[in-house]
C-alpha cells in the first residue's frame, strides 16, 4: 500500500515537472505582423514594438549593432488585455544594419535582422498613389532591365485587401491592431516593383538628399474616399465633417454597420480600421498624400473635401504621436481629367488645394502636375497618368524645404497680390524660390476679361522675380485674370526656380471673376507651336494627334515660320484652291465627337484674327473661313471680303468678324448671329493662288466682340428689345407676388 502511494506521488511529481517544462518551452508573446526583418524606424525617435502575450509577462527589446554590442534596451510588462508596448530611443540614421532581440520572461521569442534607422514617411491615398512602379513609365524600363534598387530603401507593403476574421471581404466595425500578411521589403527584393511609384521616386530622391536610409509605409487603395481613412472617433468629434458626411448620406451609425456589406472603398473608417490604425506605433517624419478623385466624383465641394483633409492631418498628428506641431503633409493636386462636363470643377478643386496649403504653410506643401505628360496604359485609363516620377521628385523637393529646412520656398507658387494698371494685370506670386521662370520661350496659360466676363487668351511676361504682367491688345480695361483654368492646361508653363533649376509649376487660380463668366479654354493649335498635341477622348482613352491638316496642301510646324513663340505653320500648295484646318474632333464609333477637354462653343467670340506671310513669288488670296457645325454645311462671315496677301515676305494681319454669318448652302443669304456657333466641329482657312504657294501662318486669336461691334449687329436691337421685355415681365411678376 505504501509503495502504491509513493508511486502515485512520484507520478504526480513527474507529470507536474513535465507540464512545467512544457509550459516553459512555449512562446509567451508574439509581435504584430507589421514588424519584420529589413524594416526601418525613424531616427532619434521612439522605437515602439507591439504585440500580444500572457498578462504579466516581462518583455524586453534589445538593439545590437553589427558587432553584436548592446546599443539600446527597453523593458515592459504585458498588460491585463494581453497587449504589450516596449520601446527605446532610436540612434541617428546611418548606413548600418542592426538586429533586435525580443524576450518574454528572458526567453527569446523574436529576432529581427537587417534593421536600419533613417526617415520614415507614410504614403497614402487612392489609385494615383497606389499606381505601382511596375506600370510607371520609368519603372517599366527599370524592371525590363532587371534593375536592383537600393538596399537602403525599406517599404512596408500591405495586402490590397487585408484579411479580417478569416476573410478579405469583411470590413470591420472596429479598428484593427495588426495587418495580416503585411511585409517589409527592401529595394533589392523583386516585390519592390509593386510599391507605389510616386512613393518610390519620392523615397529615392530623399535617400540621395539626406544620405541615409528612407522608409515608406505603403498604405493606399484605388477608388478610396478620404473619409475611409478617418476613424469614427475623429469624425464624431468634428461636427463639421460629421455634418458633411451626413448631408451626403455617407455617415454610418454604429448600429447600421454590417461587416459583410460595407464598402472598403467608399465607407467612412473602412481603410483606417483595416490599415492605418495598425501603423500607429510607428513614428513618422511626414506624410505624402495623393487623393480626392473619388470625393470629387461623389459630389463633394472643394471646401467640403479640405475640411476632411484638415481633420485627417490633425488626427494623424495625434494618431502617430507627432510632437513637433502638425504632421507635415505634402499632397498632389488632381491630374487633368474630365471629372465633370466642363472640367472647371477639377480646377476649382486644385485651387482650393492651394488655398488650403496657404492656411498653414509651415506644415503643408502642394505640388502641381498639369504639365506632366498624360500618357497612360489602356488598362488603367486616362485618370491615371503613367508618368509618376516627376510627382515623387516634386514631393521630395517640398519635403526638403518643409521638413528638413533646406529651402524657404517649397510649394506651388500662388498669387499673393494682384492689381490692374495701364491696361494690364500684374500678378505677384509667393513661393517663387530664386525667381519665376518660363519652361520654354513663351509664357502660356493666362487669360483675362473685361466687365463682360468673356475671357480671351492673354500675353504674359515675367517682369521681375515674383511678378507677371498679363495683357491683351483686345482687352483695354481688364477686370479679371485666370491661369491654367481649364482641364487641357498642360501648356501652362510658369515655374518657381531654385539654384537655376525649375522646381514646381505655379498653381491654377482665378481672380475677380464675374458671375456667368465665359472662361478661355486653351486651344493649343492657335499658337502653331507643336506638330503633335495630346487630347483626351471618351472616358478612357487619349492620344497624340497632328495639330494641323492640309487639304490640297502640305503643312508643317517650323521655327522659321513663327511670328512669335517657338514655331509657326508652314503651308505649301500647288493647287488653285487649298485649305488648312486644326484637329478638333475624333471618330467615336460611327459619330464624330469633339475632344473632351476642347471647347467647341464659339458663340461669345466676335472676331478671329491671325498673322500670315507670303514666302513665295506670287500673290496668295485668303478667301474665307468656314466654321462647320455639321458635315454638310458651314457658316462664314457675311461681312468679310477676300484679302490678297502680297509676295513681299512681310507679316500681315487678317481679321474676320463673326458677328454676322451666312450659311454656305443658303441661297437666300439669311443672316445669323454667332449664337449658331455653339458646337463647332471643324474650322477651315481657305486660300487660293494662281500658281504654287508657300505661306506662313501664326497666332490665331479669338476675341470678344466689342461694344461697338455689338451695337452695329443686325440682331442688337432685337436682343435689346427681348431683354427689356423679359426684364419688364420679371418686374411685373415680382410686383404681383409681393
Amino acid at each position: 500500500m505504501v509503495k502504491k502511494i509513493i508511486s502515485v506521488f512520484l507520478f504526480i511529481a513527474i507529470l507536474s515537472c513535465s507540464i512545467t517544462i512544457s509550459y516553459a518551452g512555449e512562446v509567451q508573446a508574439s509581435l504584430y505582423s507589421v514588424y519584420g526583418d529589413g524594416m526601418l524606424f525613424k531616427q532619434n525617435d521612439a522605437v515602439v514594438f507591439a504585440g500580444t502575450g500572457k498578462p504579466g509577462t516581462a518583455i524586453s527589446a534589445t538593439l545590437f549593432n553589427s558587432s553584436k554590442a548592446l546599443v539600446r534596451k527597453g523593458n515592459t510588462v504585458v498588460n491585463s488585455d494581453g497587449v504589450f508596448f516596449v520601446s527605446f530611443v532610436a540612434p541617428a540614421g546611418d548606413f548600418e544594419e542592426y538586429s533586435i532581440v525580443l524576450t518574454a520572461d528572458l526567453q527569446e521569442f523574436a529576432k529581427l535582422e537587417n534593421i536600419v534607422f533613417g526617415e520614415l514617411w507614410l504614403a497614402s491615398g487612392q489609385s494615383n498613389m497606389m499606381y505601382p512602379l511596375a506600370q510607371e513609365k520609368s519603372g517599366k524600363e527599370m524592371m525590363a532591365r532587371g534593375e536592383k534598387l537600393s538596399k537602403w530603401l525599406r517599404v512596408l507593403v500591405e495586402p490590397a485587401y487585408p484579411e479580417y476574421n478569416g476573410s478579405s471581404e469583411l470590413v470591420p466595425l472596429d479598428a484593427q491592431n495588426d495587418i495580416k500578411d503585411a511585409k517589409w521589403i527592401t529595394g533589392e527584393d523583386d516585390g519592390i516593383y509593386g510599391m507605389s511609384a510616386v512613393a518610390y521616386f519620392f523615397a529615392e530622391s530623399m535617400l540621395k538628399k539626406l544620405n541615409m536610409p528612407v522608409g515608406i509605409l505603403n498604405s493606399s487603395l484605388g477608388g478610396s474616399t478620404i473619409a475611409s481613412w478617418l476613424s469614427r472617433d475623429a469624425i464624431d468629434n468634428c461636427a463639421d465633417v460629421k455634418n458633411i458626411l451626413s448631408n451626403h448620406g455617407r455617415y454610418i451609425e454604429i448600429g447600421d454597420w454590417n461587416e459583410a456589406e460595407q464598402n472598403i472603398y467608399h465607407d467612412m473608417t473602412a481603410n483606417f480600421n483595416l490599415r492605418t490604425n495598425a501603423l500607429k506605433n510607428f513614428r513618422l517624419s511626414g506624410m505624402i498624400w495623393y487623393q480626392g478623385e473619388s470625393d470629387l466624383m461623389f459630389g463633394y465641394s472643394p471646401e467640403e473635401y479640405t475640411a476632411q483633409l484638415e481633420l485627417l492631418q490633425s488626427f494623424y498628428t495625434d494618431h502617430f504621436n507627432y510632437k513637433n506641431g502638425l504632421l507635415p503633409l505634402i499632397y498632389a493636386q488632381l491630374a487633368p481629367y474630365m471629372y465633370s462636363d466642363n472640367g472647371f470643377n477639377l480646377i476649382d478643386w486644385n485651387i482650393e488645394y492651394s488655398k488650403f496649403r496657404n492656411e498653414t504653410p509651415d506644415s503643408r506643401a502642394v505640388v502641381t502636375n498639369y504639365d506632366i505628360p498624360s500618357t497612360f496604359t489602356a488598362d488603367v485609363g486616362a485618370i491615371h497618368p503613367e508618368c509618376k516620377e516627376e510627382i515623387g521628385k516634386r514631393m521630395a523637393y517640398a519635403a526638403d524645404g518643409l521638413v528638413y529646412g533646406k529651402y524657404n520656398s517649397y510649394s506651388a507658387p500662388y498669387p499673393k497680390h494682384i492689381e490692374i494698371a495701364d491696361s494690364s494685370v500684374f500678378v505677384t506670386f509667393s513661393d517663387v524660390g530664386d525667381g519665376l521662370a518660363v519652361n520654354g520661350n513663351t509664357l502660356h496659360g493666362f487669360a483675362i476679361c473685361d466687365s463682360r466676363g468673356i475671357f480671351v487668351q492673354a500675353n504674359a511676361e515675367i517682369i521681375n522675380k515674383d511678378t507677371v504682367r498679363v495683357y491683351s491688345d483686345s482687352i483695354t480695361t481688364p477686370t479679371s485674370v485666370t491661369y491654367a483654368y481649364c482641364v487641357g492646361n498642360y501648356r501652362s508653363n510658369l515655374f518657381a526656380t531654385q539654384s537655376n533649376n525649375q522646381t514646381i509649376p505655379a498653381s491654377p487660380f482665378k481672380w475677380n471673376v464675374p458671375e456667368n463668366a465665359n472662361y478661355w479654354v486653351d486651344k493649343p493649335w492657335t499658337d502653331c507651336d507643336d506638330i503633335l498635341l495630346w487630347h483626351n477622348y471618351s472616358d478612357t482613352y487619349g492620344s497624340y494627334y497632328k495639330s494641323w491638316y492640309g487639304e490640297n496642301a502640305k503643312v508643317n510646324i517650323e521655327s522659321v515660320d513663327a511670328f512669335s513663340g517657338e514655331n509657326g505653320l508652314n503651308i505649301i500648295s500647288s493647287s488653285e484652291t487649298f485649305a488648312v484646318k486644326p484637329k478638333l474632333t475624333y471618330k467615336n464609333a460611327a459619330s464624330t465627337e469633339n475632344f473632351d477637354e476642347a471647347d467647341d462653343n464659339y458663340t461669345d467670340y466676335g472676331t478671329i484674327s491671325f498673322y500670315v506671310r507670303n514666302n513665295g513669288a506670287e500673290d496668295v488670296t485668303f478667301d474665307r473661313i468656314e466654321l462647320y457645325t455639321n458635315s454638310l454645311s458651314y457658316y462664314t462671315s457675311a461681312d468679310f471680303e477676300a484679302v490678297t496677301i502680297p509676295a513681299d515676305g512681310n507679316w500681315h494681319t487678317i481679321s474676320i468678324s463673326l458677328n454676322t454669318l451666312v450659311m454656305s448652302n443658303d441661297m437666300t443669304k439669311q443672316a445669323f448671329s454667332n449664337n449658331v456657333l455653339n458646337e463647332v466641329k471643324d474650322i477651315k482657312f481657305v486660300f487660293s493662288s494662281r500658281n504654287s504657294a508657300n505661306i506662313s501662318m501664326d497666332n490665331i486669336r479669338f476675341d470678344a466682340e466689342s461694344e461697338e461691334e455689338n451695337a452695329t449687329s443686325p440682331f442688337y436691337n432685337l436682343f435689346e428689345k427681348i431683354n427689356s421685355f423679359i426684364t419688364f415681365i420679371m418686374s411685373l411678376i415680382k410686383m404681383i407676388t409681393g
